[in-house]
């Protein structure tokens, strides 16, 4: 057997690392020298990268191919074998870049752009926005944002200025922590509405069987069949075998809905096991929630937005359930920052179509449709000064790459990063201090340790191509199955086994995605 053959069984077996002394106890080289320039042949053609202390990490084609790192499961594996600090040779098309770690329990993750060659402390990555290693094309995308969004803030600080002169006088200044309560204010009179008035409509039971799994049957041909025989880690916890077009069982879904006193908060999904062609393995695919639930015997209802939630999370298990992958560490979600969240965030636009709508939303006692009086309000209500939220987001973007951008010389003291901050926001046009950012610096957890750094980005970006994606699909029929077939064949089937922006083009027809039609989304 050769190194090279070896190498490859390692890493279908589930073994993505090994030692030199692994390859000196399988008795592979006849001798010292031959293993050394074996290894080093096999590190100049991208098959490997070395990894400190006669450590090596198996760099599968498609990474090296679209130049990113390999997918976490490749470096949790890694991780487990280092128990002390290393040093990572992660191989990019362009180039082979590296990071000394001080603590090898977190996987940091940053952009690195040409112009600079020298090593930080955290680890680098080209990412799919950032593919040929140029921020140019990430400042163009929210400049763009940024040129047609600020005179919609202005609009919109202007109006409650306005509304809020009326009932304090016409010196009142409207200051930051002023605004949401003249907003809310405003939204009241405007559309006569509270959160009760439409509760009652969303049953959480309704909205899972007649709206997600409605939704999934009819753009994907999906049924679900509740399984009791299938433990649970808890009572609240529902299986479901998901069942294709043709008869056949193709995955497992969990869903655990409501929240618990020691359950983490927040929603997400996640799998017990991946889809693996390789392994003749279905995905079994779960969601978690943390919605309030009702005494026994009374339905648990809930709000729009946790409505949207349980599409969006939806999206993101349908990404893992029609995976149809070889391998389970391409399959799946496995995907980009910048890409992993289009799909959920596109699912998301299946709760408000009509049809889907009408057939979830039904009144928890009458069980009558919500009516379109009601119905028109709630939706016209949903983007209500909304140039705030995208504000808030473009601003902590902006100061993401900012300081990401910084050379260790350049990097600003402590006491100088409130500075930093404002110099930055004025020079990209966000400096505004009636929409601050979302996060300062020194409690912006997503990009210090929390696998954003150069990557906040992504959240606007990802739902640019949803955007794009759910237009698509109203121009071509939103819940013809033929529609749901190509995204099911072209896109989330894939996983990551291909170019991401070809799997966009190739369904989309777009050559690049259209910015503006987020603004439209928004309600801008």
């Amino acid at each position: 057997m050769t190194l090279q053959k070896w190498i490859e069984d390692r890493a279908i077996h589930g073994f993505p690392t090994f030692s030199v002394e692994d390859v000196r106890a399988a008795d592979l080289c006849s001798s010292e020298q031959i293993l050394q320039n074996e290894l080093s042949r096999l590190c100049s053609n991208k098959t490997i990268a070395s990894v400190y202390r006669g450590y090596y990490v198996i760099i599968p084609t498609q990474y090296v191919l679209r130049g990113s790192v390999p997918a976490t499961y490749y470096i949790d594996q890694l991780m487990s074998y280092l128990q002390k600090p290393y040093y990572v040779c992660m191989l990019s098309a362009a180039e082979m870049l590296g990071a000394a770690h001080q603590r090898p329990q977190q996987f940091y993750v940053m952009t690195t752009f040409p112009k600079r060659r020298t090593v930080s402390t955290r680890n680098v990555t080209i990412d799919w926005l950032y593919r040929d290693g140029l921020p140019e094309e990430a400042y163009e995308f929210l400049k763009q944002l940024i040129r047609e969004y600020t005179p919609k803030a202005n609009e919109e600080t202007k109006a409650i200025e306005e509304y809020a002169q009326k009932i304090e006088g016409v010196s009142f200044q409207l200051q930051p922590y002023d605004r949401f309560y003249y907003s809310a204010k405003m939204k009241k009179e405007e559309f006569s509405l509270s959160e009760d008035d439409v509760k009652t409509y969303f049953n959480v039971d309704s909205v899972q069987l007649n709206g997600v799994f409605y939704a999934a049957n009819r753009v994907y041909g999906l049924t679900f069949k509740r399984r009791y025989d299938i433990p649970t880690y808890h009572p609240d916890m529902k299986v479901f075998e998901v069942i294709d077009k043709d008869g056949e069982t193709i995955a497992l879904f969990y869903s655990d809905y409501f929240r618990r006193p020691t359950k983490r908060g927040g929603a997400w999904m996640s799998s017990f096991a991946k889809q693996s062609t390789f392994r003749h393995q279905i995905p079994f695919i779960y969601n978690v929630c943390n919605n309030a639930k009702a005494p026994e015997g009374q339905p648990s209802l809930l709000s729009w937005d946790e409505v949207t939630t349980l599409f969006h999370e939806f999206g993101h298990a349908l990404h893992g359930i029609l995976s149809h992958c070889k391998y389970n560490a391409l399959s799946g979600t496995a995907v980009a920052r910048d890409f992993v969240e289009m799909p959920s965030q596109f699912n998301e636009s299946f709760a408000s179509i009509p049809e889907i709508f009408d057939h979830y939303a039904k009144h928890v006692e009458t069980g009558m449709a919500m009516p379109i009086t009601l119905k028109e309000k709630m939706m016209n209500s949903i983007n209500f000064h909304s140039a705030y939220a995208l504000g808030e987001n473009l601003t902590a973007t902006c100061l993401d790459l900012a300081w990401h951008m910084l050379s260790p010389e350049e990097i600003p003291t402590a006491a100088e990063a409130p500075a930093f901050e404002r110099k930055a926001l004025e020079r990209i046009g966000l400096l505004n201090n009636q929409i601050p950012p979302r996060y300062s610096t020194s409690y912006f957890n997503h990009i210090w340790g929390g696998g954003y750094a150069a990557g906040y980005y992504s959240y606007l970006w990802t739902e640019v191509l949803a955007v794009n994606i759910a237009d698509y699909f109203a121009q071509h029929g939103a819940l013809k199955s033929e529609i749901g077939q190509l995204f099911r064949e072209k896109v989330l089937s894939r996983g990551n086994t291909c170019d991401l922006m070809e799997m966009f083009t190739d369904f989309t027809g777009l050559q690049a995605p259209e910015i503006s039609g987020l603004l439209k989304a928004r309600g801008l």
